[in-house]
């Protein structure tokens, strides 16, 4: 018993050294290549989120992963968002550099009264392009999609960037934003690209299919009128 004890005992500060081993590593690339780390790290979130979005979307469960567009909101984040959010944190950083209750009041509204409308807006705009769309179908969909978007985002994200702030060290904040923002991603693909029945852009409001059984009971129901 004493020897399963004492192999579990090293094993543990072997796993913590691993993950402190990990962490100064990707904090020193981050001071060397802030621009190819924060990128590195958005591709391999990203590409999950939009997995994650395909895997449980039920228009797209029966065709299959679409590589292309994951390659649409990967290229979003990677070329516009990563570059974008790095110079962000940095400006919010320079101008609010405390950690007192105002000083963080004031990050968080600036992030989501402006940095989270450019965001979002430019994921809807310029995805759409991306799939070849024009621009008057690109300004539609923000326009539908916009708002819907931000009030969730704000239900949730004001909690999550007020401890994120506040307490996380600068050079990690994006990676915690990336990865807090999985199952949020998740949704955001899924605005950014669901379909009508009809497969058109659908309305800003959040709908599923309608059940199998609703319709096989109307069915009936319009039978036995007839």
């Amino acid at each position: 018993c004493s020897e399963h004890i004492s192999s579990a005992q090293r094993r543990v500060p072997m796993r913590s050294f691993r993950l402190a081993r990990l962490a100064e590593g990707f904090q020193r690339a981050m001071a060397r290549w802030p621009m190819g780390t924060t990128m590195a790290n958005t591709t391999v979130l990203w590409v999950v989120s939009d997995s994650l979005s395909q895997s449980i979307a039920p228009e797209q469960m029966d065709l299959g992963h679409d590589w292309a567009r994951t390659g649409r909101m990967v290229s979003y984040g990677v070329f516009f968002y990563a570059g974008l959010a790095l110079k962000w944190y940095d400006l919010l950083e320079r101008k609010f550099p405390m950690t007192s209750i105002r000083m963080v009041s004031c990050k968080v509204a600036a992030d989501q009264l402006i940095f989270t409308p450019i965001t979002a807006s430019s994921l809807f705009f310029l995805t759409t392009l991306l799939e070849g769309k024009s621009v008057q179908t690109a300004r539609e969909k923000v326009e539908e999609r916009l708002l819907p978007t931000l009030k969730m985002n704000w239900c949730i994200w004001p909690f999550i960037q007020a401890v994120n702030l506040s307490v996380v060290p600068p050079p990690w904040r994006i990676l915690v934003i990336n990865a807090a923002c999985i199952p949020w991603l998740a949704f955001v693909s899924w605005m950014a690209n669901k379909r009508t029945e009809h497969g058109t852009a659908a309305t800003g409001s959040i709908t599923w299919p309608e059940p199998s059984w609703t319709k096989l009971s109307t069915g009936r129901i319009q039978e036995a009128v007839v």
